[in-house]
């Protein structure tokens, strides 16, 4: 009898604990999207919706490559306002992507047919360490040659003060990576 009534108070603080766990990890992610949608809110996007949420391994390196994510575009523009994940090269990390409006008049050109979105990239920590504007169709696909911007609504052009040419020329390639951007 002892020894059952031992095993039901095991059971008992095993789901206890468990269930204190998933209410843990479901306040965390609700604090993470606090935390983003505070930070788009700084820069005068408001967002509209739940987000998609993304898992993902970060590259090895960040070159200009056209074969993946344009992921030196998307640390460049986050260096823009401050946020560098260059230090998470090969990774794991998560995204929040937000439908958004601008909320503080029409900065960027409307693009017909097609929507504006802010994803955030945050760390194991779930620090953000990314952030920026693109545009896609209505069932979340990238669209080719759509304009890409800082939370600031700056091109990658304005942000680094190189033509797109010069641009990828110094960043795609297979020598060193210039830090900079």
């Amino acid at each position: 009898m002892k020894a059952k009534l031992i095993l039901l108070f095991v059971m008992l603080a095993t789901v206890i604990g468990l269930s204190g766990c998933a209410d843990d990890r479901r306040s965390t992610a609700a604090g993470n999207h606090q935390i983003v949608q505070n930070l788009f809110a700084q820069f005068g996007w408001r967002t509209v919706g739940v987000p998609v949420e993304g898992e993902g391994v970060m590259p090895n390196d960040f070159r200009l490559n056209f074969d993946r994510f344009p992921w030196r575009v998307y640390l460049d523009l986050s260096m823009d306002v401050g946020l560098d994940f260059s230090s998470l090269t090969g990774a794991k990390v998560r995204t929040l992507r937000y439908r958004i409006e601008d909320s503080t008049g029409q900065r960027l050109e409307y693009i017909r047919d097609h929507v504006l979105w802010a994803e955030a990239l945050l760390d194991q920590d779930g620090k953000i360490r990314g952030a920026w504007l693109i545009y896609e169709d209505h069932q979340g696909n990238a669209i080719p040659g759509a304009p890409t911007y800082s939370l600031r609504a700056k091109t990658i052009e304005q942000v680094t003060g190189l033509t797109w040419s010069e641009y990828v020329q110094k960043h795609s390639g297979s020598g060193p990576v210039d830090a900079t951007p």
